[in-house]
């Protein structure tokens, strides 16, 4: 099978890593891929396709027409989007080409998607979602994320003493960390010694919301135990600074970062937005809390701190869970038994 995958961000997040996650599934498959990506890409020097660099703007003719005849020399079957503003222009050129448009589902809006011949979703939950929200005309395929296993599977690292909780992500409302700013100060009340990394930052959106998180930091007393590390570029190095992950999103599509952590063998504490609950809800392998519920949070924290035992247990299980479900050479199996129904499509 021939694929385009298409990435026209500059940054490099979640959904970018989705994308070249699905270039190492294509890999595993066998499949010839041609990636679209944009000329000031944050992912170029980590693409290992070969590779079509564009100037991305929306609907544009001379653009089409490049792509059109660079695609219609690779012939793809399909053509996969990651990003929703590039569905009508994707689009225009699939029909072109005769090929297959598929867009991933990286969040449950729905604008755009009804444009597509399919759509993978990262969970059940964000289909079913989608389905409720009137995408009843285009066939969805639950395709989680995933994520690449480590060569050599690490060993578990007892809890330190003091104990250190940490978390990571962009500062906006929507991830929870004043929440859990407030299950610490809790812990703090009733005597529990414990440090906290807190890493992320601002993209410039939030405002606001980044100095909420260090007022609440103040306003709780816990400068002492609390360090903002900044935005994190070497996850591996920030996992070896802390014992237990820990994820308070009120919303989460996925929670990736929770792969991440589990890869290495961090205990997980994770609300239960839909995302994480769907992955680690009804699970022995992560403690979940209600999300905005900062008691609840520091509950289980605290139950956590005093059973090391049984959070070494969990993050076994959890390094488990993800090889056996969220392993690339795992999903690929999903990823292609999805598009190879689309294809069989007329």
């Amino acid at each position: 099978m021939k694929i385009v995958n298409v990435m026209i961000s500059k940054v490099m997040g979640g959904i970018e890593q989705a994308f070249l996650s699905y270039n190492a599934a294509f890999e595993t498959l066998g499949y010839e891929v041609l990636s679209v990506i944009d000329n000031k890409s944050a992912v170029a020097d980590k693409v290992k396709t070969s590779t079509l660099k564009i100037k991305f703007q929306k609907l544009n003719p001379l653009l089409v027409f490049k792509l059109y005849f660079a695609l219609k020399k690779f012939a793809p079957d399909v053509i996969i989007v990651h990003q929703k503003k590039a569905i009508p222009l994707m689009r225009i050129v699939a029909r072109l080409v005769g090929a297959k448009l598929v867009g991933v589902a990286h969040n449950p809006k729905i604008k755009r998607l009804e444009k597509c011949d399919a759509v993978l979703s990262v969970t059940q939950n964000q289909a079913d979602k989608m389905m409720v929200n009137g995408l009843n005309n285009v066939p969805i395929f639950v395709v989680p994320n995933m994520i690449e296993m480590p060569q050599n599977e690490p060993e578990y690292q007892p809890l330190r003493t003091p104990v250190v909780i940490g978390t990571m992500g962009r500062f906006e409302p929507i991830k929870g960390f004043c929440d859990l700013l407030k299950a610490l100060a809790i812990l703090k009340q009733n005597g529990v010694s414990f440090k906290a990394v807190i890493g992320g930052g601002n993209n410039g959106t939030y405002d606001d919301e980044e100095k909420r998180i260090f007022q609440t930091a103040e306003e709780l007393n816990l400068q002492n135990e609390v360090d903002f590390c900044g935005w994190v570029n070497d996850k591996s190095a920030f996992f070896e600074k802390i014992d237990i992950f820990v994820l308070p999103s009120l919303e989460e599509s996925f929670g990736m970062v929770l792969l991440e952590a589990a890869l290495a063998k961090k205990p997980l504490i994770c609300s239960d937005a839909d995302g994480p609950n769907e992955v680690w809800g009804n699970t022995d392998a992560a403690l979940v809390f209600e999300r905005g519920n900062a008691e609840m949070l520091a509950d289980k924290l605290a139950k956590m701190l005093a059973h090391p035992a049984t959070a070494r247990d969990m993050a076994e299980k959890a390094y488990r869970r993800v090889d056996d479900n969220y392993a690339i050479r795992a999903v690929a199996k999903v990823l292609q038994s999805a598009l190879e129904k689309v294809t069989e499509e007329k």
